[in-house]
């Protein structure tokens, strides 16, 4: 993955998950969390192939390794994430579509694969997440929106999950830079 060679990593990475389901799924597990001197893994040497390419081949390696829970938010040396890398600046919308085929992504999810001096200012946090809010709504059919909609108000959702949407909904769908939706002409008109 690291050399770029896809061909060589998708039946590597199919290999991986038909024995993640057999005695050695540990084994199998400790191999795709390696990580390198530099603290990159599969996900971030994945993220890099994908910024270049969104293949079939490669939307196929983040599936199987989203189906494997192999964590796309672990931060490198440089305190990237891969998950970060495929949202920022410009989001790779096949690549986040691929994942949200195998699992709900969510918002913690979102905001804890940012750096930490991204974490750390709200400003800063809240106008990246908009802007990712909005790209998704202008240039993917709002499919993240859509399916962390869904996944907050299925039957099963918990409280917490429930609560994170309506924070994405009014903090950052919004924008914390824009005006109040309850402005002195709205008040008027009531």
């Amino acid at each position: 993955m690291a050399n770029g060679d896809i061909d060589m990593a998708l039946p590597i990475a199919q290999m991986c998950a038909f024995f993640a389901e057999s005695t050695d799924a540990e084994r199998i597990a400790n191999f795709l969390n390696h990580i390198d001197t530099e603290s990159n893994d599969i996900w971030h040497y994945l993220a890099d192939n994908l910024k270049e390419s969104e293949d079939d081949d490669s939307l196929a390696i983040a599936q199987l390794l989203v189906q494997l829970e192999i964590d796309y938010c672990r931060k490198n040396d440089q305190d990237e994430s891969p998950l970060a890398r495929l949202l920022v600046p410009t989001p790779r919308w096949p690549s986040v579509n691929s994942m949200l085929l195998a699992k709900q992504l969510t918002i913690d999810e979102i905001e804890a694969s940012f750096p930490s001096h991204v974490t750390q200012n709200e400003q800063i946090k809240a106008e990246i997440m908009a802007g990712i809010f909005f790209s998704d709504l202008a240039e993917n059919d709002a499919r993240l929106s859509s399916n962390m909609i869904y996944y907050a108000t299925h039957s099963k959702s918990e409280m917490p999950d429930r609560l994170s949407i309506a924070r994405a909904v009014f903090d950052y769908a919004g924008g914390k830079t824009l005006r109040d939706g309850f402005d002195e002409n709205d008040r008027n008109r009531t």
